[in-house]
Order: C-alpha cells, then sequence, then structure tokens
C-alpha cells in the first residue's frame, strides 16, 4: 500500500497532549499541542497536526502557527487531513469531508484499506485494488491501481504502481498511466516525481528519471539533449537516428 514520504516532524504523544519536534533533532523540545480530554489517535504530517480525542472531536492544528480548528466527529473508523487543511472521516463505508456548510458524504460505499491526505486532495485506497481520489475541487475519480501501488510522490499528482508485474507511474489528474516493461517486486517514486525506482524478484535493482518535459518546444530540446531520438515537427512519431 501507498506510503508517505519521511517525515520531517515527529509528534510525541501523550495523555492530552503532543510534542511536535524536529525529526533531525528529536532531543530538542518542540512545540506542545494539548487537548481537553484524553488522546485516542494522531495524526502528522508537514503542515498538519490532526488529534482525535476520546470525546469524539477532532481538532487540526497548524504546525507552524498552532492555529486550531475542532469538529465533532463521533465515533469514526479514520480520518485524514489534505493539504489545504481539509478534514475527512471514514465510517460505515462512507467518506464525508468537513467544510464551514457541515459535514458532507462524498462518497460511499467503500471497502478502505487507508485514507491519505494529500496536497492534491485526498486519496483513498481500497482493498479493490481500486485508488478514488478526492481532488480540491471535490471532484471524485476511481483509478485501477493494478496488483499494488507502493509509493507516492508528495510534491507532484503522481503514484508508482506494479501493473501485471511491472512498475508504472499513475497520474492523479486525469489516471493515465505510464508502464514499463521490466519485471517489478517493488517500486518507490521521489518526492518530487521525477525519479522512479524498483527491484526484480532476483534483487536487481533500476533507477529512471521521468522528468520530461510536456510543452512541445522543451520536449523537443529535452529529446536533442537527453537521447539521439528526434520527433518530427507536428507529429507524435520519434525517429531514432
Amino acid at each position: 500500500m501507498a506510503r508517505r514520504p519521511a517525515q520531517r516532524w515527529l509528534g510525541l504523544q501523550s495523555k492530552t497532549s503532543v510534542d511536535v519536534r524536529d525529526a533531525r533533532a528529536p532531543h530538542t523540545p518542540g512545540r506542545m499541542f494539548t487537548t481537553k480530554q484524553p488522546i485516542h489517535s494522531i495524526s502528522l504530517d508537514e503542515t498538519w497536526l490532526g488529534i482525535l480525542d476520546e470525546a469524539g472531536t477532532l481538532t487540526r492544528f497548524e504546525i507552524a502557527t498552532g492555529k486550531a480548528h475542532a469538529v465533532q466527529v463521533g465515533e469514526i473508523e479514520r480520518y485524514a487531513i489534505d493539504g489545504r487543511g481539509r478534514i475527512a472521516t471514514l465510517k460505515d463505508d462512507a467518506l464525508t469531508l468537513w467544510g464551514a456548510a457541515g459535514p458532507k458524504v462524498v462518497v460511499d460505499k467503500l471497502s478502505v484499506a487507508i485514507v491519505i491526505g494529500h496536497p492534491f486532495g485526498f486519496l483513498v485506497f481500497t482493498r479493490d485494488k481500486t485508488l478514488v481520489v478526492i481532488d480540491q475541487a471535490e471532484q471524485v475519480r476511481r483509478y485501477d491501481i493494478g496488483e499494488i501501488a507502493l509509493s507516492l510522490a508528495w510534491d507532484a499528482p503522481r503514484v508508482a504502481i506494479i501493473v501485471d508485474g511491472k512498475p508504472g507511474v499513475l497520474d492523479l489528474r486525469d489516471g493515465s498511466t505510464v508502464r514499463y516493461p521490466w519485471s517489478a517486486q517493488t517500486v518507490a517514486i521521489t518526492r518530487d516525481g521525477t525519479g522512479v525506482a524498483w527491484t526484480s524478484m532476483i534483487g536487481h535493482a533500476d533507477i529512471l528519471r521521468i522528468d520530461v518535459p510536456e510543452e512541445p518546444h522543451e520536449l523537443l530540446r529535452w529529446l536533442d539533449r537527453i537521447t539521439n531520438a528526434t520527433l518530427e515537427p507536428g507529429s507524435t512519431e520519434v525517429t531514432w537516428r
């Protein structure tokens, strides 16, 4: 299942507080966030700390400023906070967004394995190997992820997947997938989404850069610089010198 990138922050939880420290200096005291009720669970990324207490209150803290926003969510199974600070909760196979107008069910009847808040939106990985994406405009899309999705690009809308035993990269914006012709047992993508690495069953490892320009003129220059291929003007055909 898809993994988050390495955390910048380390959260040390006690009964009613969380000490958020720099992961590079874990022995140095950090910023303390407290609740009135005992803590049930926490979530932590680079921007947000989420605390669900035993009374069913979910509080979102902005780590840099300490600013807090709380909603009464009651009994829930999972929750996540996306890059914009939106809160999503899961209960009875339904995903609910908590906005200024109150809770809104955006998708239901899901067999959910994990919910992740991402700068692009919310990513819901289901047990039937489907990725449900709720973007910032609350549009819902469903994509097939093949056998497994293993790694997220945190600064780009890309997920590394394995399809038919081979590595691929799924674009969260439209579901398009770039597949590579090599066998893979594991696959990972860089934080910025411009590099993919995978290992085979026999332990062979490969690394591939995929920072290919989308603009046609930039693509021509990139092909000239990196390969011995050319792209004819007005055509999608690649020829090799």
